[in-house]
């Protein structure tokens, strides 16, 4: 096999590796408000290694933007006045997301953290 077929077959395999994650976490989910109601997290796959949606609840909406890793979802939640990390991992039939409000300094603030477990909506 030349170098250039190797290549192609390792880029190959590790795109397809991927996009099992990726489709784990595509998809609707949504979550019991405490204060009543529903949160929806809509999540699509923007690429290899990202999923994009938006987080909607209580009368707002915020975009997230997050990478595909090996131990979950890594990426922000932003909207016109608020932006906090978001974390994300499967956990069976569910997805628990972690947001975490920045510091002073900009750094996540892990005393600010909520969690939100997600059933996928089917």
């Amino acid at each position: 096999m030349s170098s250039f077929s190797s290549k192609v077959v390792l880029i190959l395999g590790t795109l397809l590796a991927a996009s099992p994650a990726l489709a784990q976490y595509a998809g609707t989910w949504v979550a019991r408000h405490p204060g009543g109601g529903a949160v929806t997290l809509t999540l699509e796959q923007q690429g290899p290694g990202e999923v994009v949606g938006k987080l909607e609840g209580n009368g707002a909406s915020f975009e997230v933007d997050a990478d595909v890793r090996a131990d979950g979802l890594v990426g922000m939640v932003s909207g016109a006045e608020a932006m906090v990390y978001l974390t994300g991992r499967l956990a069976g039939d569910s997805l628990q997301i972690m947001l975490v409000e920045p510091g002073p300094g900009g750094e996540p603030n892990m005393r600010s953290a909520r969690q939100i477990v997600f059933s996928r909506k089917l």
